[in-house]
């Protein structure tokens, strides 16, 4: 349910939602607020190689793969939106994407003058209407020069946007768990089954696996169309008040992304 796997489903955002056995108040149960002070976010690996006709492959960074030019055309991501990429000065770009002919975010992409460092800020609407901002800096592994190459996050920036989680118990035992601001949700037992996640604009096949491994403790594995995409770990603190979310792509757990939450009446 990580913060990664959210970034691909919606933007740089997903959730994880699930079903808990035994009698009582489950632990999990409540409502959840992000966090930015205690937190770590990182995006995976993003990769832009040149490919024939003078265009870009784009891969990682938090979204679907897309091929794209530079000069403003349409290109459709594996998820179903569209984006595009205009020129606005020497190392600078615009990137909009789109779903169902609405504009969901907008970024302007800088190059530093040493083609050392990528910053992308992007901004939008979040499925609930609401406001987002964020701001991801990435510094070159290899490639280059210019925008191909690949680039590793560093740093990213929320800003205020508000995201959390709502996380409640039916009648029947069965837990649902919710991203309010996306408007996603899952639900289903907490044994290791794939459970779709449910949303305006979420991929299909796109769903996640929760297991518990102990009375605070859950480890998730995300999944797009059947391939892992993100592996991750949720835990309580001792007086039920924080919860740690660990997120990581497969074979980089060196790159863990950290979210925390904060339980609120």
């Amino acid at each position: 349910m990580g913060h990664l796997a959210r970034l691909f489903a919606v933007a740089g955002l997903l959730l994880v939602l699930a079903a808990c056995s035994g009698a009582g108040r489950d632990p999990f149960v409540g409502r959840w607020t992000y966090d930015p002070a205690q937190s770590d976010i990182a995006v995976p690996d993003l990769v832009l190689t040149p490919i024939e006709g003078g265009r870009l492959r784009s891969e990682g960074g938090g979204t679907a793969d897309y091929e794209f030019r530079i000069d403003g055309g349409d290109s459709l991501t594996a998820n179903g939106r569209v984006v595009s990429w205009r020129t606005v000065g020497p190392r600078a770009w615009t990137m909009t994407k789109s779903r169902d002919g609405a504009v969901v975010e907008t970024s302007q992409i800088t190059l530093s003058d040493d083609d050392a460092s990528l910053i992308t800020a992007g901004a939008g609407l979040l499925p609930d209407g609401s406001d987002f901002h964020r701001t991801t800096t990435y510094r070159r592994t290899s490639g280059g020069p210019g925008l191909a190459g690949h680039w590793r996050s560093v740093s990213v920036d929320t800003g205020a946007t508000w995201d959390g989680y709502v996380i409640s118990r039916r009648a029947d035992g069965i837990m649902l768990w919710e991203i309010p601001t996306d408007h996603q949700s899952i639900s289903g037992p907490f044994d290791g089954s794939d459970l779709a996640i449910v949303g305006p604009g979420t991929p299909a096949g796109l769903t996640i696996a929760v297991r518990r491994t102990s009375a605070r403790e859950l480890s998730t594995t995300t999944r797009n169309a059947g391939e892992v995409a993100e592996h991750g770990s949720i835990s309580l603190s001792a007086d039920g008040s924080v919860m740690t979310e660990l997120s990581w792509a497969p074979g980089h757990e060196d790159q863990k992304s950290k979210a925390v939450y904060i339980r609120t009446p």
